[in-house]
């Protein structure tokens, strides 16, 4: 997490929508009267458990209200999907303790929680938030939009405006925007008559997006247009294959259907603009290259930018300005910034160096409050380029020089919050014989608010001693290309493309141009590239045809400064790999069978699952992270990940937010071991102590302790995650190493309680005995105690499971609190101590029983203290309308707005104690709703056997996200795609009841719901497929179909379905009857293979019970 703003709310709550509150009276009133209609009450259990409390569980400490009005109950509604009533309906006693004990969801939204229900669909107004990313793992990030069109383009890791902490993609989400002109058309000729249609919603009428992440599916349709076209989007996405999911490639495959009784001759093509360099090149010399090139079953055209070489001509230049006189001559002045005359070299403490003679304009006179402007007399350009000498603030709003031609200001530089002077050019010729005037502005008076300049020259050639980075250098600058898949010969090829849109797009053909030829325009101009193909259709007839869009920006910037620093130069690795963009859609093009159906198989895989469409998208969609700025792999660190928590926020992989998230580890697990050889245990270790740097690449080495013992759990789940002990051993010794500098820094006397500050992932220390750490601390001393044990080394288990043995009873005593039901923080005794949760109930509380779910080992906390926690977060934490609540507790960001249902990060339901230190801003954390900790939470109550309430967590998630209000592939929390939000995998394998031991062969399945008729994915360390549950009369049928790589099991684990009997069972591989030894115990049947099973692709193991 970074800092948040000062506490308070956006200027304007969204509300309307699915799970919102209506966006209208007549939504309002319509949800009112089906509310009304459909109340329940109800009771836990597994199949429709009670999702609401008795009142009397919500004691009212805090200051009554009346938070809804007999007129207006609506403000308590929550609406999910289109028409389902989630709450309600509320009166003023409900909302004493704020939070509704009762949260009287109606039957109509739970059964909605168990539904297949459909995939996540928008069409016309809807369409305007989607952004799914469709590029490869750190590729960038690229969206495919609602309408099919590709938008953001973020190539480069450039920061906008909303990346900060206070959440406006949440309140404010984007709609499309795009640095480049970039498209698809197509025209249908028929009688003698050409229509085109943008393969947008502006060109379509009917545009529907269907959601199938990482692919997906947009059908187009008009009634003035005889031609359906369906687009397939996607990247190659193969989970378990890193390589294979990393290219910076999106396939656009377009099917075009006849819908008329008459033949049709119809178009389809493409256009890109040239990106390169599309900030840096601004005012800059340079020439914009396109080229078509043809490789097998694949025709493209490519686009990139260059400098210009030395021609070797003699510079001509003109000095406009010295500034060596004893006035400023011509030059008009106004204000107080700059004097009656030229300076004559630095004044008082200014360090100024840099400029030519002894005379300058320099708005530094001791003090940086005094401003003003100097105008020059007008002039005619006549050469290229200006150059000049500039130093100073760095504001360009209200600093620095600008050049005005015909009233409009065309060029801006300020300096770079130094006096040390240097060389900048601006490219002037696209002005040449234009009348034209400079502006010196200082308009600024705060640190750095004066401007330094010298040396203005007119000239043939740009500075010599510019210090501008090269167009080469720069992070914007690269390639991108536009391909056609198949060997037939591509139409409408333009490479020399001046036209935006789909303008004159179908008037060129290729016989104007050849394999290789290039042509070149000046970096000013705006410049694109085309290509299509062309088709006749019978009635009925349907044809397809395929594009890639694929790019090559190497630059990039290795971050190792916390805030806006651009951090040291450095080298995607993907751009390592293919040396245009053009190679590697070539790569995509000569495999593309295999990667399609791979990519496709895997899709299939996970949606052809009885489980809710709305769990399956939720539970994986949060992975895109990886295909976003967040994720960078750097090929100068030795191919390392570096990644931030939100795109472009808080760099450094912070251990204590990426501890939280588990989808990345059981969909492509070799990055996460990655991350662990390189940077925890690499970058990020100090091998003096074992202390690991929570953000291993800021100078200030600080260890968190809930990064550092998720660290040391994560590696447990990385080596689960491989066939054998080789990861184990390689890095147990400095595992075992950071655990011990927990023990001696936190836990000197090994009581297994922690002391002193344990700075954490709410951004500030915490002190005292502090449950959800201590907990956390005692799962990673248990998962430390497995790995010693196999790493023969039994004394270091033992040590450590004494601790836990003493700790975790110590922890009940100290911190539970009986009367609460929940588990409290004890502050320290110090005045600068007293911050924390302290009597709240924190949704944290019992995180490292979450952890130990994840790698299926046993608990430490008594089981009906962990329920009861979960049972109260419940109670007190989980808000029908999160607006209510922030009404009374303003402070935190906004992640969750009126209308929307959330899980708080801390109640307080008996009286909240002020805290009486710590920063403000971080307390406000408290009252906010972040995905990851939910899910968390959520994923946790499955595996405890609170079904219905987990399900509802989640699915207030997806209500909050659907895409008539937000982008529904982007969960917040400080920043876009936060990477904590991928902890909602962990719901996913707890529904499964999925467990996984690569080293022991083991893996398990206890299906937490549809028990009679199951079906879903599951991934392991070499293979992946699918796991099916049936139950007739009284007799169970398990099976796994591995439908990717392979699988060596040595035992596998079934929960026994309810109202199932254990009795005689048999195994089967691909219907052949093998060895296997079964034993009970419990409600699971253990079936142990002798001497291992292999599992290839294609192959299906059953398990049949007599």
């Amino acid at each position: 997490m970074s800092d948040p703003p000062p506490s308070g709310g956006p200027d304007n709550a969204v509300c309307g929508g699915v799970g919102f509150l209506g966006a209208n009276a007549r939504r309002r009133r319509k949800a009112i009267h089906a509310m009304t209609k459909n109340l329940q009450h109800s009771s836990d259990n597994t199949t429709h458990c009670g999702c609401a409390s008795s009142a009397d569980c919500g004691p009212t400490p805090l200051p009554r209200r009346r938070l809804i009005q007999a007129a207006g109950l609506n403000a308590a509604l929550l609406l999910s999907g289109r028409s389902k009533v989630m709450a309600g309906p509320f009166d003023g006693n409900d909302f004493d303790p704020i939070i509704p004990a009762d949260k009287k969801l109606s039957k109509e939204w739970i059964a909605s929680l168990y539904d297949r229900g459909n995939p996540l669909s928008a069409s016309g107004e809807n369409l305007r938030f989607i952004g799914m990313p469709i590029n490869g793992i750190c590729t960038g990030q690229v969206y495919l939009g609602g309408d099919g069109r590709l938008w953001y383009w973020n190539l480069d890791g450039h920061r906008d405006r909303k990346q900060i902490g206070a959440g406006p993609r949440f309140t404010d989400p984007d709609t499309f925007q795009s640095p480049m002109d970039q498209g698809f058309a197509i025209e249908v000729r028929s009688d003698n008559s050409a229509a085109t249609f943008t393969l947008d919603s502006n060109g379509f009428e009917d545009v529907v997006f269907t959601n199938r992440y990482p692919m997906a599916n947009v059908t187009y349709a008009d009634k003035a247009c005889p031609i359906k076209v369906e687009l397939d989007a996607y990247t190659p996405y193969i989970p378990l294959n890193r390589d294979d999911s990393s290219f910076p490639v999106i396939v656009m495959r377009y099917s075009l259907s006849n819908l008329s009784g008459t033949d049709q001759e119809v178009s389809i093509a493409g256009w890109i603009e040239n990106l390169s360099n599309f900030r840096s090149g601004k005012g800059r010399q340079g020439r914009r290259f396109s080229r078509f090139t043809e490789r097998d079953g694949l025709s493209a055209v490519e686009c990139w930018a260059g400098s210009i070489s030395d021609d070797g001509a003699e510079e001509q230049a003109d000095v406009f300005a010295d500034f060596e006189g004893g006035d400023y001559g011509d030059w008009k002045v106004e204000g107080d910034a700059f004097g009656d005359r030229p300076a004559t070299g630095p004044r008082t403490i200014q360090k100024l160096s840099g400029f030519d003679g002894k005379g300058l304009v320099n708005s530094w006179t001791g003090s940086d409050k005094p401003q003003g402007k100097l105008t020059s007399p007008d002039f005619t350009i006549q050469k290229p380029f200006i150059n000049f000498l500039i130093g100073g603030g760095n504001n360009t709003k209200s600093l620095g020089m600008h050049l005005w031609v015909d009233g409009q200001k065309v060029r801006s530089a300020s300096g770079n919050r130094s006096d040390a002077m240097t060389w900048t050019s601006w490219d002037v010729e696209e002005w040449a014989g234009k009348t034209a005037h400079l502006e010196i502005v200082d308009a600024a008076s705060g640190g750095w608010g004066h401007i330094d300049i010298d040396q203005i020259v007119f000239s043939t050639q740009p500075a010599s001693g510019n210090s501008e980075t090269p167009l080469e250098r720069a992070t914007d600058f690269g390639s991108i290309a536009l391909g056609l898949l198949g060997n037939e010969p591509a139409e409408f090829v333009d490479i020399q493309r001046s036209a935006t849109g789909s303008n004159d797009l179908f008037t060129r053909t290729n016989s104007k141009v050849s394999d290789g030829d290039t042509f070149q325009r000046p970096l000013r101009e705006r410049a694109f590239a085309s290509l299509g193909r062309t088709t006749k259709l019978a009635p009925g007839e349907h044809a397809v045809v395929t594009f890639t869009v694929s790019w090559r920006f190497p630059n990039a910037r290795y971050v190792t400064k916390f805030g806006r620093s651009p951090g040291e130069p450095d080298i995607n690795e993907y751009s390592t790999r293919w040396p245009t963009p053009v190679d590697s859609a070539a790569s995509v093009a000569v495999r593309q069978a295999e990667l399609t159906d791979t990519s496709q198989t895997w899709t299939d895989t996970w949606y052809d699952s009885t489980l809710p469409y709305w769990f399956l998208e939720r539970t994986l969609i949060p992975l895109n992270c990886m295909q976003t700025q967040v994720a960078e792999r750097l090929a100068l660190q030795d191919g390392m990940y570096n990644l931030d928590e939100g795109v472009n926020c808080c760099p450094g992989n912070c251990t204590h937010v990426w501890q939280y998230a588990q989808g990345l580890a059981r969909i492509f697990p070799v990055i996460e071991r990655e991350c662990r050889e390189k940077v925890e245990y690499g970058k990020g270790f100090r091998a003096s102590d074992g202390a690991i740097n929570f953000r291993h690449s800021i100078g200030e080495f600080r260890d968190a302790i809930d990064g550092q013992c998720g660290t040391i759990l994560r590696v447990l789940r990385e080596s689960q995650m491989t066939t054998d002990d080789r990861f184990l051993e390689s890095i147990w010794d400095r595992t075992r190493q950071s655990m011990e500098h927990v023990i001696r820094k936190w836990d000197k006397g090994e009581t297994g309680l922690l002391a002193g500050a344990q700075h954490n992932t709410l951004d500030e220390p915490w002190f005292g005995q502090v449950h959800w750490l201590i907990n956390l601390y005692h799962a990673s001393l248990k998962a430390s105690a497995v790995m010693a044990r196999q790493m023969n080394q039994p004394a270091v288990a033992d040590r450590y499971e004494r601790i836990v043995a003493k700790g975790a009873p110590a922890m009940v005593d100290m911190l539970w609190n009986e009367d609460f039901g929940y588990f409290v923080h004890n502050p320290g005794p110090g005045e600068d101590e007293k911050h924390g949760s302290v009597n709240g109930c924190h949704i944290d509380q019992v995180l490292g029983e979450f952890w130990l779910r994840n790698v299926g080992l046993d608990p430490v906390l008594p089981q009906d203290k962990t329920r009861r926690a979960l049972e109260s977060l419940w109670t007190y934490n989980f808000a029908p309308n999160v607006g209510d609540y922030r009404k009374v507790m303003t402070a935190g960001r906004w992640y969750a707005v009126e209308g929307n249902a959330g899980l708080i990060m801390c109640s307080f339901p008996y009286g909240k104690i002020e805290a009486k230190s710590g920063k403000k801003n971080y307390a406000g954390y408290l009252n906010e709703c972040m995905t990851g900790f939910e899910w968390q939470v959520a994923a946790h109550m499955i595996w405890e056997g609170m079904l219905e309430k987990g399900l509802a967590i989640g699915k207030a998630i997806y209500d909050r996200y659907q895409p008539q209000d937000r982008n529904p592939y982007n969960e917040i929390e400080c920043s876009d795609h936060y990477a904590r939000a991928m902890s909602s995998y962990s719901a996913f394998m707890a529904v499964c009841g999925y467990q996984y031991d690569g080293p022991s062969g083991r893996l398990a399945f206890g299906p937490k719901m549809q028990h009679e008729n199951f079906r879903a994915a599951f991934t392991t360390a070499e293979g992946w497929g699918q796991f099916t549950q049936t139950v007739k009369d009284v007799r169970q049928d398990n099976s796994i179909e591995l439908r990717y790589g392979k699988l060596r099991l040595q035992h596998l684990t079934l929960d026994l379905a309810p109202g199932t009997k254990s009795g005689q069972a048999t195994a089967t591989l691909d219907g052949r009857t093998i060895p296997a030894v079964f034993k009970t115990d419990g409600n699971r049947q253990v079936a142990t293979f002798p001497g291992g099973l292999n599992i290839d692709n294609g192959q299906t193991l059953r398990v049949k019970h007599a």
